[in-house]
């Protein structure tokens, strides 16, 4: 296995791994003074970090090949 992919397989399994844990974290600091709409985007956002990251591998790999 090339370093290339092995290091693209090891971000998207790190970011597939810690996902839970940033987003566990992210909605136990609501404390009720309003922070209830930031933790929405804030859980949303290593989902959203996660798919963007898998998109642009596909397509590098894609316009490589």
């Amino acid at each position: 296995m090339s370093l290339k992919k092995w290091f693209s397989s090891m971000i998207v399994f790190a970011l597939a791994l810690l996902t839970p844990v940033i987003t566990a974290a992210a909605a136990g600091n609501g404390d009720g003074n309003g922070e209830e709409e930031a933790v929405g985007w804030i859980t949303q956002l290593p989902l959203a970090v996660m798919a963007f990251a898998t998109i642009i591998i596909m397509i590098y790999y894609t316009i490589r090949d």
